[in-house]
């Protein structure tokens, strides 16, 4: 587990550390139904959770501390 720097398209202007998984392992089934897996390390790792996490509705704001995530609403609204 790490920290890292992750912007987001949904809240633009706005850099936040998030603990991520350094590594995922990512399954899915294709158009064709095709079950796949894949270990995604690094970069690719954390923008799958990423994503993931805004099919679950959630954003990076949610992953910070109350304080944390005060100051990066500020930022956010003040930009």
């Amino acid at each position: 587990v790490e920290f890292g720097g992750e912007g987001c398209l949904s809240i633009p202007g706005v850099l936040v550390a998030v603990e991520r998984p350094v590594w995922v392992v990512l399954e899915w089934i294709d158009e064709q139904r095709v079950e796949h897996s894949e270990r995604l390390e690094g970069f690719a790792a954390r923008c799958a959770q990423h994503e993931l996490d805004h099919l679950d509705g959630i954003v990076t704001f949610q992953h910070l501390d109350v304080t944390a995530r005060k100051t990066a609403e500020a930022e956010y609204f003040v930009a």
